[in-house]
């Protein structure tokens, strides 16, 4: 977490949290087949903007590492909300031969009473895209802190994507360009929940996250000697694609297989993603 937006300056008293700006470390990792079954997000596009409740509810899951304790059992923190954070004042780092964390972040918390992720803060914009943006741009203050501050004033919502999720933590979303002046300059990611439309982040626009095209993609699989029967959006944290702001195409062979167009262009089985495994 690099910044965070609230309803109140910290430091002057009672405030309510809105949301966190990312620098993920997996971002732009040489590891391409890496994937994270267990759960989560990786690879964010520095910069991202992400609300409490899609980071309650997507991002800060109770620890499990199947493929290491499905051999050698659970760990200490099996079950439990953990983080990783950075010493303070000079305290030593933990390493092999000193495990001692400092004091100061010893509290360890277990079970679902830890974070509630509760309902989305803001109420729902039923089916008008407009309004979704433009509140949870506002609501979050988006508008006036973060790299896009003064750029989001009198922003539109232009053209929209529909994407299914094929993770059990993300459901389906929407994507949606945030339009300045007549530009496209940042993407809005949209969930479905009680009153329709939440606002769950935004990101700066840049060349991997600019909405797909499905007449380009079908053209792709068809260029590869594939058939593009029911094409359509899918996400799932894995080798095809890291981030929720970036999903691939799916379409449908003649023989009932399904193949994937990656976000950098790439057509490959479904079955090789390894989804969920």
């Amino acid at each position: 977490m690099i910044g965070f937006t609230s309803t109140a300056d910290p430091e002057a008293g009672p405030y309510t949290l809105n949301g966190f700006w990312v620098a993920d470390p997996w971002y732009g990792g040489t590891n391409t087949t890496h994937t994270e079954p267990d759960g989560g997000t990786i690879g964010l596009q520095p910069d991202t903007f992400i609300t409490v409740s899609a980071w309650n509810s997507g991002y800060m899951l109770p620890y499990q590492d199947s493929k290491y304790e499905n051999l050698h059992g659970n760990t200490i923190w099996h079950g439990a909300y953990t983080v990783v954070l950075r010493t303070v004042n000079g305290t030593q780092e933990p390493t092999k031969t000193y495990d001692t964390m400092p004091q100061k972040f010893s509290d360890t918390f277990g079970g679902a009473a830890a974070i509630d992720p509760g309902l989305p803060a803001d109420p729902g914009y039923g089916l008008d895209y407009q309004a979704a943006v433009q509140g949870g741009i506002q609501s979050n203050l988006l508008d006036v802190e973060g790299p896009l501050a003064g750029k989001l004033w009198h922003v539109t919502a232009g053209r929209h994507v529909s994407v299914t999720s094929m993770s059990a933590d993300i459901g389906n979303f929407d994507l949606v360009e945030v339009r300045n002046e007549g530009k496209t300059v940042a993407i809005a990611w949209l969930t479905h929940g009680i009153g329709g439309l939440h606002f769950a982040g935004l990101q700066t626009l840049y060349a991997g996250n600019a909405l797909p095209d499905g007449a380009a993609a079908a053209g792709a699989l068809h260029a590869s000697g594939h058939a593009a029967n029911g094409l359509h959006l899918a996400w799932e944290a894995s080798s095809a694609s890291f981030e929720p702001f970036s999903p691939f195409w799916v379409g449908t062979d003649g023989d009932g297989s399904s193949q994937v167009l990656t976000p950098e262009g790439q057509v490959v089985a479904l079955a090789s993603l390894n989804l969920g495994k």
